[in-house]
């Protein structure tokens, strides 16, 4: 049980408690305008925790039960899939494999060579568009790094704000 759930429990536990022990004596208790006597709310109350007490064994009850019911499906799932195969192995005519709830499977579609051509084009203007490359592909880039010129001056440590403050000769 959770803990909200029990310490309600025990809080309306401690009021029949509380009212048997110091409320028994009393006729009636007036609540929200209307007069109680005190046998009669420890009737509600104990009514109230019957009726959690209730509802947690049940919400117990239905969790056991989803949890086994799950538990027997992964179980029977690679049977009922061999099953479903011999099925569709066996028999091939749709109203045999209607009885048992399945279809028969689609006949694979055989490519014609205009559609295998445009499909090998669809793929290569994919490929260049998102700019990938295959396993060799990227194993022939090399990166190159461009060579130092020197041709021009250098430029003295400090950079151009250096240069510009230097004594000319």
């Amino acid at each position: 049980m959770k803990r909200n759930i029990i310490s309600r429990l025990t809080f309306l536990q401690n009021l029949i408690d509380g009212i048997g022990k110091h409320l028994s004596s009393a006729t009636s208790i007036t609540l929200a305008g209307t007069p109680y006597p005190p046998a009669a709310i420890e009737k509600l109350l104990q009514e109230l925790i019957d009726a959690i007490n209730g509802g947690v064994a049940a919400r117990t009850a239905a969790r056991d039960a989803v949890r086994a019911e799950r538990e027997k499906a992964r179980a029977l799932d690679p049977l009922i899939q061999a099953l479903k195969s011999y099925l569709l192995g066996v028999y091939s005519d749709a109203g045999t494999l209607a009885d048992f709830g399945l279809a028969p499977r689609k006949p694979r579609r055989v490519l014609t060579q205009s559609d295998g051509a445009a499909s090998v084009e669809k793929r290569r203007a994919t490929r260049d568009a998102r700019h990938t490359l295959g396993k060799r592909q990227k194993l022939r880039i090399k990166g190159s790094v461009a060579p130092p010129t020197t041709g021009g001056p250098a430029t003295p440590p400090g950079g151009a704000a250096a240069s510009a403050n230097a004594p000319k000769p």
